[in-house]
């Protein structure tokens, strides 16, 4: 793939821009956010819910419907989850979970911080615009839908981004040359990548899209490109 300077002069602009934004925000987020466990009946449990939230919606999907999806009863659900919400926000806790669990499997092979954006990138954005494209009616799991499910979501940003902050760390001393704080930058790199997977119409999109961010990331953290 072929970057020109034009693109490269477009990503840095918007690193310029977002700065900004993000050092009004940043300080709003937890220091950090646990992952939480799952038991083996609860992870069954929201298998089922993804494939029905997936396959319905989450306005339309009932928590019968998964239930019947997990071949449990109505009171095994119950027992470990509430209400549909309390599903919703267990689901996408879930998911945060397992994509960061890909990233520290991806990374124990990555030496650079090239390498590790990339197994970041595609442990994290690329399979949620997969199931954007290919699925509708998964956005509920995307977007959180309420207010129940958007307070997970951000407890999964906040987890991306101290994983990012980890990956910056060797590379602080650059990063704070422009003005900024490492908790800012890896904010800012964690919200640009995430709303790459709404901007991109197509997987050959979201890939250069990502690939001028990675150059804007090792541009201003000083690292090498591979």
């Amino acid at each position: 793939m072929v970057i020109f300077v034009s693109d490269l002069s477009f990503a840095w602009k918007r690193v310029n821009r977002f700065t900004e934004y993000v050092k009004s925000v940043v300080n709003t987020f937890p220091e950090s956010v646990n992952m939480s466990e799952v038991t083996e009946t609860e992870k069954k449990l929201l298998d089922a819910a993804i494939r029905t939230f997936v396959r319905f919606g989450y306005r339309k999907t009932t928590m019968l419907d998964i239930a019947a999806e997990a071949e449990v009863s109505r009171p095994t659900l119950y027992a470990s989850y509430r209400s549909k919400d309390e599903v919703l926000a267990a689901t996408i806790r879930y998911m945060s979970d397992e994509s960061l669990k890909r990233v520290e499997a991806a990374w124990v092979d990555c030496a650079s911080l090239d390498s590790k954006l990339q197994a970041f990138f595609a442990a994290t954005v690329v399979p949620a615009f997969e199931l954007i494209q290919t699925s509708p009616e998964s956005s509920d799991l995307i977007s959180g839908h309420n207010a129940t499910g958007k307070a997970a979501i951000l407890e999964g940003q906040v987890r991306r981004r101290n994983k990012l902050m980890e990956a910056f760390a060797p590379h602080e001393t650059a990063i704070e040359e422009t003005g900024q704080s490492l908790s800012q930058f890896a904010h800012f790199a964690m919200i640009a990548a995430t709303n790459m997977k709404y901007a991109a119409n197509s997987m050959e999109e979201l890939n250069d899209l990502l690939a001028s961010l990675k150059i804007a990331i090792l541009k201003v953290a000083n690292a090498g490109i591979e």
